[in-house]
């Protein structure tokens, strides 16, 4: 289920058929427009789980963007799952309160994307980078938003409360698991 389609009878948008969500029992009221959406191109999707930051009720939300590490390195070359995107040079990127300056992106095979920063990195398999926009993570994506072909805006209803089965969805730093103290992460089954 996407919340930015409208019109649509049938439709292969790529979106997960994996459910995330174990149990929701808390949703922000009047969701949001998704920042940025209009620039994403087509068959892009934001899935259900992804951290966000929803200003107000039908107001704005902004999505922090995450990247896991596929396997460990101490070099400036990192290897990062392409599951959800990837970064873009001169992006920075956080390893907690470390900030790295991507070099170079390579296209991804197998699903994994080999990334060169200004400097070396320590990072181990299942680490999470996140962007550095500053957004205060307040609550999950409910359902994938789909970017469909004519879509000028996407909109999406934000989780505050429930249990998600944290291996189906975006990966997410301890820190921000740590702040979503209403939300339980659990393994799937």
């Amino acid at each position: 289920m996407s919340f930015n389609t409208y019109g649509q009878k049938k439709y292969d948008s790529g979106a997960s058929p994996i459910q995330v969500w174990a149990e929701v029992y808390g949703v922000k009221h009047g969701g949001g427009v998704i920042e940025g959406f209009e620039a994403l191109p087509v068959g892009s999707v934001i899935p259900a789980g992804t951290p966000v930051h929803l200003d107000k009720a039908g107001g704005t939300i902004k999505v922090l963007k995450t990247y896991e590490v596929a396997e460990d390195t101490d070099t400036a070359t990192i290897k990062l799952y392409s599951r959800f995107g990837l970064p873009k040079a001169a992006d920075t990127l956080l390893l907690g309160e470390d900030e790295h300056t991507v070099s170079s992106v390579a296209d991804a095979v197998d699903g994994v994307a080999e990334v060169t920063l200004e400097a070396a990195i320590t990072a181990a398999k299942g680490d999470v980078l996140t962007d550095d926009s500053g957004i205060k993570v307040n609550g999950l994506i409910w359902h994938d938003v789909v970017k469909e072909e004519g879509d000028s805006l996407g909109t999406g209803a934000v989780v505050d409360g429930g249990r998600i089965f944290a291996d189906r969805a975006p990966a997410l730093p301890a820190s921000i698991e740590n702040e979503l103290v209403t939300v339980k992460f659990e393994k799937g089954i």
